[in-house]
Formats: structure tokens, C-alpha cells, sequence
């Protein structure tokens, strides 16, 4: 279920572990999206929202990633 987006997106000023590696579209019922750990150390995704809204209430998905999910290095997230 989309998670409510924040009232404002203030861009990351700090380059970090966590990349997108695929994206993958193919209409609203076949999206998905590849996170991939390339850094040295585990990664929690606790707190991490990722979606395509341009702004608030723009009708678009935002989802909360696990709390409870941590990516050991190298390792995906779909």
C-alpha cells in the first residue's frame, strides 16, 4: 500500500551505499525497482521511501521500505 510522501523532498546532500540498478516498467500493474548495497558495510533500508510522485497528493506510489530489511554488501533488493 503507498505510504504518504513527505510534505516537501529535500535531496540527499551525501553520496551513500544504496543505488538504483533497475528500474523496470511495463504499466501500473508491472513496475518494480532493484535497489543494490555497493558499499563496504550492511545497509539498513529502515526509514528509505522510494516511488515516482513528483509532489505531494500527485496520485502517484510512494512505498516505505522494511524496518526490517538490512542489504549485506553486494547484495539486491527488488
Amino acid at each position: 500500500m503507498p505510504t504518504a510522501p513527505p510534505g516537501a523532498w529535500t535531496p540527499a546532500q551525501v553520496s551513500g551505499a544504496l543505488r538504483i540498478e533497475e528500474v523496470f516498467a511495463a504499466g501500473s500493474d508491472e513496475e518494480y525497482v532493484a535497489l543494490l548495497n555497493i558499499g563496504d558495510a550492511s545497509l539498513s533500508l529502515a526509514g528509505w521511501l522510494v516511488g515516482d510522485a513528483a509532489w505531494r497528493g500527485g496520485g502517484e506510489g510512494v512505498y516505505a521500505l522494511p524496518d526490517s530489511v538490512t542489504l549485506a554488501p553486494g547484495v539486491p533488493y527488488v
